[in-house]
């Protein structure tokens, strides 16, 4: 029993540390910068009056106000309006003047996928959205400490936090530039994770399994040993299982012979065939 459960250990943890390194990682978010109010919502949303926003498409109409507007998320992507993998979107807005109620959308076209590229300052971080269609967003946030976005409103707009828009066109690539003004860009330290509770570490299934591994091999000695020597026995026979330990390295030194014997189409002779020829 005790060599199936030591076996069974060590090769879990040797395939854990193949196989599973890491598998746990630390949360989307810059560092020292909470984004917990960000990340509450699956999408915002902001319009821009201006109306030579590069690549929003055209569609003027008589008697309507137009404007630009864009669908965005944090760390994940958009869930609705946006095409698949977008982690931002643009598309006209048409709203007739005669019916106030009816609102026109063209299109939404990509202008960045789903992101976690943060680049953190003092009072300040970036996001970065690439897209495969020749374009680059990104978002500036600054230190306000009265820029407070509220995630109870139901239609998450975030009009009122945006200071300043900027685009610059290189050929047929266009970056767009968005600033925001918003309270947790402030550098309070508040952690990696965007939360209340700071930054924090995740362990791996491998680091885990080391955690448990090592004091269990020592428990399994330790008693192993007292509960032999109360047997009366002394010397290596306190060792738990001597036996099964001390024939190890033939058996692993068998396993090597097989595995060598099935490749190469030979015979295969056993650590106990050996010493019985000597």
């Amino acid at each position: 029993m005790a060599e199936k459960w030591v076996c069974s250990i060590v090769t879990l943890l040797f395939t854990a540390h193949l196989m599973l390194p890491g598998v746990l990682g630390e949360e989307c978010a810059p560092v020292n910068h909470d984004i917990k109010a960000l990340k509450k919502r699956h999408y915002w949303e902001f319009e821009i009056q201006d109306k030579e926003v590069p690549r929003c498409p055209e569609l003027e109409m008589e008697g309507t106000n137009t404007s630009c507007i864009f669908y965005f998320s944090i760390c994940e992507k958009v869930p609705s309006y946006c095409p698949a993998g977008s982690g931002i979107c643009l598309a006209k807005k048409v709203s007739p003047l005669k019916y106030p109620n009816i609102t026109l959308y063209t299109r939404f076209i990509d202008i960045g996928t789903a992101s976690e590229v943060f680049d953190s300052g003092g009072n300040d971080f970036t996001l970065t959205f690439s897209s495969s269609e020749s374009a680059t967003t990104l978002f500036t946030f600054k230190c306000d400490e009265s820029a407070e976005w509220k995630d109870h409103l139901e239609d998450g707009k975030v009009n009122q936090y945006l200071v300043n828009a900027t685009y610059h066109l290189d050929g047929i690539k266009i970056q767009y530039n968005f600033v925001f003004n918003y309270s947790g860009a402030c550098g309070h330290g508040g952690g990696g994770g965007g939360g209340d509770e700071g930054p924090k570490d995740v362990l791996s299934v491998g680091s885990i399994l080391l955690i448990v591994f090592f004091p269990g091999i020592f428990l399994y000695c330790v008693v192993g040993a007292l509960i032999n020597k109360g047997s009366g026995k002394t010397g290596k026979d306190m060792i738990p299982n001597a036996k099964f330990w001390s024939n190890l390295p033939g058996l692993i030194s068998d396993g090597f012979s097989f595995v060598i014997s099935k490749i190469t189409c030979s015979e295969m002779s056993t650590t106990q065939e050996r010493y019985d020829r000597m």
